[in-house]
């Protein structure tokens, strides 16, 4: 996951910018109506239009993994939670480095997402174009002159298009201002959802900020949109970080580095606890307050810490209490100073 590690044009508050497609198979009733004979077909067109003159790109069935693993994928947000639920009949398409992946039979016959680090809305978008581009010129997507692209569901018709940022905003937060913020952005379009997107809660002080309307407006009206939201969002989370540590002063500075102290030390971490702690090291180490040991070992940590990266790392499942000790353990070697 390159795009998550790498450095990126404002990526101390934006982790990541995401551009995802939705696209139906013209000739093929949508998901949810298909029977199995139809699945095969559906999955079996995806890898022979998509991966047959691209060894970059490997086709992967779902079931053919273990539940660790397809969790694994989720928190890595290569795929999103729907897909797990169909995993039985679902499949991924992915680059080695998970930057561009499609998702074969979520809600939709193709969702085509690409990922890019920090605030770059476009080159994402440009990313996502290429595995599209094999589809569309053939006419093989089921499409309408007046509403678009057809999709399962009636709130993704007309460019089937998603883009998201995910925003790092304890500022915001802390300062009691995300509520407003959330208000303010529904009304230009644009919604505020947890750290997996649709249906998930924040973990920690992580959000996803994406367009809600794909009728009536362009790929490019939509790009616009967000990114002038993003850097106004961003513009005001430098402003609730600066107010926080000058109105707040050595209590907030404090409150951080407990937070570091607690992750160096601690032999028992809940996900949860893990999460708000990491933001809070993480903002530490944007205001100059800490150094990791690493520069991007607080995002490894936020990667591989999550309850099935913890299983993976184990080779074996683990209950909670036995998650807990060892992502204790691997944090705090990860964070000792060598």
């Amino acid at each position: 996951m390159k795009w998550f590690l790498q450095d990126a044009p404002e990526n101390s508050i934006v982790l990541s910018s995401r551009v995802r497609l939705a696209r139906n198979w013209r000739d093929m009733p949508f998901p949810q109506r298909m029977d199995d004979g139809q699945i095969a077909a559906c999955c079996n067109r995806a890898r022979e239009v998509l991966c047959s003159d691209n060894t970059q790109l490997q086709y992967v069935a779902l079931s053919s993994l273990s539940p660790i693993d397809r969790q694994a994928l989720v928190e890595r947000h290569v795929i999103s939670p729907a897909l797990v639920e169909s995993a039985e009949r679902a499949a991924l398409i992915v680059s080695p480095d998970e930057d561009l992946s499609v998702m074969v039979l979520e809600e939709d016959h193709l969702r085509i997402q690409a990922f890019e680090g920090g605030m770059q809305l476009e080159k994402a978008y440009q990313a996502a174009r290429v595995p599209e581009g094999k589809l569309c010129p053939a006419g093989m997507v089921a499409f309408d002159d007046k509403l678009g692209y057809l999709t399962a569901c009636p709130t993704n018709v007309g460019t089937g298009m998603r883009a998201s940022l995910l925003m790092h905003l304890p500022g915001l937060t802390l300062s009691g201002q995300i509520e407003a913020l959330q208000r303010a952005l529904s009304k230009i379009g644009l919604t505020v959802r947890g750290l997996y997107g649709e249906g998930s809660t924040a973990a920690g002080h992580f959000y996803q900020i994406s367009n809600q309307v794909t009728l009536g407006l362009s790929e490019e009206d939509i790009l616009a949109t967000l990114s002038q939201a993003g850097h106004e969002v961003l513009d005001l989370e430098r402003q609730a970080r600066q107010s926080l540590k000058e109105n707040k002063g050595l209590a907030f500075e404090d409150q951080l580095m407990r937070s570091v102290g607690i992750l160096q030390q601690a032999r028992m971490l809940s996900s949860a606890e893990f999460m708000q702690l990491l933001s809070m090291a993480m903002l530490a180490a944007d205001l100059k307050l800490y150094t990791p040991p690493q520069q991007d070992t607080l995002r490894r940590l936020m990667l591989t810490c999550q309850a099935a990266g913890i299983q993976k790392t184990a080779g074996k499942p683990l209950d909670e209490t036995a998650r807990d000790a060892l992502r204790a353990k691997i944090v705090r070697e990860a964070l000792a100073h060598k």
